[in-house]
């Protein structure tokens, strides 16, 4: 008898691992779905998901916006000391030109609302400046501007943000006055307002001439333009 070759436990193993026939491999059993798993996807950043470089750019944008806009704060506050009604037209169109300016339009939502508020801040001193333009100062001295005149003459400015924001300024002055109707000013502004295709300038703009107009609503016989204005 020939002798039989020994062959070490480890390689009959591997050999018997290596050679298992496709019909002995694991099959799902019948009648039971298959599971599929969808190949691996990386993680989708965050459109406003910034690296330390952008992060710093975002720093350096906001804080010249920001620059800009105390400086135009303050001058036009000198130009009110002073009346100097075109100045003050000019340096608050200035003002809130940096909301629309084309560098601000690269900052992220967060930093675009800091921007908004500061650019702001200024705006109620704004509005009580129009307003003693409008009301006459005595019984025998008239008023130095009608205040439909002043409503109409913010609209000269050129760029389109800051006049928006003029013109919601004025006509809640226009409205204060009682030269004309709530209503009408209102439904002049929300048409105005629907023309900006920006989303965030536009929400902000709408959150601005909410809160100028929220104690100026019509009255409470003409609620149901009160509801449409809110909704519009």
């Amino acid at each position: 008898h020939m002798p039989t070759p020994s062959v070490a436990p480890s390689t009959v193993s591997s050999m018997t691992a290596s050679t298992v026939m496709p019909s002995q491999q694991k099959q799902p059993m019948p009648g039971m779905p298959q599971q599929h798993h969808p190949p691996a996807v990386a993680p989708k950043l965050s459109k406003y998901a910034e690296s330390p470089a952008a992060q710093a750019q975002q720093n350096r944008v906001l804080t010249e916006c920001t620059r800009k806009v105390q400086e135009n704060a303050y001058y036009m506050k000198q130009a009110m000391e002073n009346d100097d009604i075109p100045n003050v037209l000019h340096r608050a169109s200035q003002m809130l030109g940096e909301l629309g300016d084309g560098v601000s339009s690269s900052l992220t939502p967060k930093n675009y609302y800091e921007l908004h508020m500061r650019a702001l801040d200024d705006m109620p001193n704004l509005e009580e400046y129009f307003y003693s333009l409008v009301v006459a100062a005595s019984a025998d001295q008239p008023p130095k501007f009608p205040a439909k005149q002043l409503y109409d003459n913010v609209q000269y400015c050129p760029k389109v943000l800051p006049r928006l924001y003029l013109q919601i300024c004025a006509g809640s002055v226009l409205i204060r006055s009682g030269a004309v109707t709530a209503q009408w000013v209102l439904q002049d502004l929300i048409e105005y307002v629907k023309s900006v295709q920006n989303p965030i300038r536009g929400l902000f703009l709408r959150h601005y001439l909410l809160q100028v107009t929220r104690d100026k609503l019509p009255d409470k016989e003409l609620v149901k333009d009160g509801y449409e204005f809110v909704l519009a």
